[in-house]
Parts: C-alpha cells; structure tokens; sequence
C-alpha cells in the first residue's frame, strides 16, 4: 500500500463543537470552516418542547439521541487521526514486512485495516 497518495479531504485536526458543528482550522487563530453537521439542535428542540409538556419518555428520548449524536461528531472530527494512524501502522508493517521481521502480523490480521483506509479513501473506486 502506498501510503504517500494526496489527500482528498480537507487536513486536520478536525474539532467538534457542542452543537455538533466539524470544523477546521484554515489560515489562523480564529479562522474556521465547517466541514459537517450532526444535527443536534433538532434534539435540544425537542427536548425543550417536552419539557413543557412535562413528558418525562420524549424528555429521555431527545437526551439519548443527543448524547449519540455528540458522539458521533466526535467521532466524525476524530477520522483525520485514524486515517494517518492506520497508514502509519500499514506503512510500518510494509516496512516489516520488506525487512522479513519476525514481527510481521498475519495479512488476515490486516485485512480490516486495509479495509478501512480504502472506505476512507475510496482506493478502488472509479
């Protein structure tokens, strides 16, 4: 695998804010881009109507989704870091590899991280 190919999305880090807002730095303090958007202000929105309704189900459904939904934007924010950890990992155990280091994992072993740097960058894809 080669692991110098050029980037398609916008470089890191990636943050996200408490309104499940991805942003990225761009040219200097203060300068952001938002690159998504989790939608958390339609479970904030819900959740203030069923407070007023005093319904204490839809008041727990809105906290669950909104949990969930700011974990996924942290999760979201996170991708830039995995991706390049996992090239790192699959260049080193090239690396390895071409070295014949005892410590080379199995390719079955492999196989997932493979699997998901070519999702993140859609390696195969026409």
């Amino acid at each position: 695998m080669d692991t110098l190919e050029i980037t398609q999305h916008t470089p890191g880090p990636w943050n996200a804010d408490d309104l499940g807002v991805i942003r990225v730095i761009t040219g200097g303090p203060g300068r952001c881009t938002s690159i998504a958007e989790v939608p958390l202000l339609r479970w904030a929105n819900a959740q203030v109507k069923a407070h007023h309704n005093n319904n204490q189900e839809a008041a727990d459904w809105c906290s669950r989704n909104y949990d969930e939904s700011n974990a996924n934007a942290r999760l979201i924010a996170a991708a830039p870091d995995l991706l390049a950890a996992l090239e790192g990992c699959l260049g080193y155990f090239d690396y390895m590899r071409a070295q014949k280091s005892e410590f080379t994992p199995d390719e079955s072993w492999l196989v997932p991280l493979k699997d998901a740097v070519a999702k993140a960058t859609q390696q195969g894809k026409e």
